[in-house]
């Protein structure tokens, strides 16, 4: 028996049996990837013309969820075409920051997740009719803000206790050397 032949034969044998292994994972994950139920419903992003909506293994703008590991999830487009990581954050009840790769052909989740890059655009979602919470500031707090043409610092700005119970007051001062500054207050 030719040695090349028998470590030629275990390589394939070896390469089907993987195959044959990563089928089999992805099947199971395609049974059982949901987004938490705690996430269902419907969210605004700002520049997204229809509302997000989360429902069992669909994320409407993205499509479905066909793996998950932790706070990452592989969803996949309707045409079944475009695969992406989408790296999901919880920040509030009412809140969710994500991340994502671009479109790719089908890959396994932790090859497409190590696509996205730490300067990668993160995304907000905040929940459409969400309950209100309890004020979460008692007292006064300062603060400084920047719109793009330097931080005003002098004079500060401040946050007052809440006016109502889920609504905050924000007074911004205006900073006589920073461009676009303005005193003005935002609930």
């Amino acid at each position: 028996m030719d040695v090349r032949w028998f470590i030629s034969s275990a390589v394939q044998l070896i390469l089907l049996l993987l195959s044959l292994f990563r089928h089999t994972t992805t099947f199971k994950q395609q049974g059982g990837c949901f987004f938490p139920e705690r996430w269902v419903g419907t969210w605004f992003q700002s520049g997204v013309r229809q509302p997000i909506i989360i429902e069992g293994p669909r994320l409407s703008s993205k499509g479905m969820c066909l793996g998950s590991e932790g706070d990452k999830f592989l969803v996949v487009d309707d045409k079944r075409v475009c695969y992406r990581c989408v790296v999901i954050h919880e920040k509030h009840a009412n809140v969710l920051q994500y991340k994502e790769t671009f479109c790719q052909s089908r890959e396994v989740l932790p090859t497409l997740c190590s696509l996205i890059t730490g300067d990668a655009l993160l995304y907000s979602m905040f929940r459409e009719n969400a309950t209100p919470v309890p004020c979460p500031f008692h007292g006064s707090f300062t603060f400084t803000y920047n719109r793009g043409h330097g931080e005003c610092k002098s004079p500060v700005s401040s946050i007052d206790t809440c006016t109502e119970e889920s609504r905050l007051l924000l007074s911004y001062q205006a900073c006589p050397d920073i461009h676009g500054s303005e005193s003005t207050a935002d609930r």
